[in-house]
């Protein structure tokens, strides 16, 4: 049975990436899912889902309404719960990992998002630094925002909720393939939906993430009113993403002060070679 402190630490290490009015604090969208990797705010989420709230920023910005990129979390009260809005200050999309194995250049797409929110506050964070040993059936869980606004209903002041959606499942395959000990994707059993991506998958026993929900393998589900995409939840393994993240960590804490505030005259969309990966750092954001 998974301890209470695991799903505890779970559902407050988890986060919505979304959209404010400029100067507020409500949601006006959320885009995707992600959680924390680190007490004095960084998170990750995937790349589709940060490039997905820029674009409509840029877009909204055009049309003349000026808004804030911001992470949500919830927190749990006695008999309700309260969305914490906290905006974010840098970040970059990860979209590029290249390595060689027996003198062969392979190319992974990490569609990874590295952020760090403003301020110095200290939050609670999901153990994601080291690459951990990977097996077929390992019990998993994954938790974040699936459906995202919709599931929410942001726009109504019935049926809301706050509260991120734990899922359990288990390991079904590892890519390329089953026996890799170095795998750099996971299969999991976990249904996913649209807003699932970005979302933690931990080992069950342990807390560890093993990896961060990028896709799904795709059934489409017709309702009158729109078409739905659901299926089985892809991720990319900690053995690709854990060390790459130090990396960019590392990266943004030289271009931030202690209150996360980007220094002046950063350049932005700077490819950078990161230790012994070639690391395309593209589409880097600052407030």
């Amino acid at each position: 049975m998974v301890s209470t402190e695991i799903i505890s630490n779970l559902k407050k290490s988890s986060l919505a990436l979304g959209l404010t009015k400029k100067g507020t604090a409500n949601p006006i969208l959320l885009a995707g899912s992600g959680f924390m990797i680190d007490e004095s705010g960084f998170f990750v989420s995937a790349a589709h889902v940060s490039n997905s709230v820029y674009t409509i920023a840029e877009k909204l910005k055009k049309k003349g309404t000026d808004v804030d990129v911001r992470i949500f979390i919830s927190q749990a009260r006695k008999d309700h719960a309260e969305f914490v809005s906290i905006k974010v200050g840098l970040g970059y999309e990860l979209r590029n990992i290249e390595f060689t194995k027996d003198d062969t250049k392979i190319v992974v797409d990490s569609d990874i998002y590295v952020g760090r929110v403003l301020g110095n506050e200290k939050f609670p964070f999901l153990k994601f630094d080291e690459p951990t040993k990977i097996q077929i059936l390992d019990p998993v869980i994954m938790c974040g925002y699936p459906s995202t606004s919709s599931s929410i209903n942001l726009h109504s002041d019935d049926n809301t909720r706050w509260s991120p959606i734990i899922q359990p499942g288990i390991i079904s395959s590892l890519l390329p393939i089953d026996e890799s000990q170095n795998p750099y994707g996971i299969q999991t059993d976990i249904i996913g939906t649209a807003g699932s991506s970005g979302s933690a998958i931990i080992n069950a026993d342990t807390g560890v993430v093993l990896g961060i929900a990028q896709k799904i393998l795709p059934a489409q589900i017709s309702i009158p009113e729109n078409t739905a995409k659901i299926g089985l939840t892809y991720g990319i393994s900690n053995y690709f993403a854990a060390n790459s993240i130090k990396h960019v960590i590392t990266e943004i804490k030289s271009e931030i002060d202690e209150n996360g505030n980007p220094h002046k005259g950063i350049t932005v969309n700077q490819p950078v070679v990161l230790s012994t990966e070639n690391v395309d750092l593209s589409n880097v954001y600052k407030d």
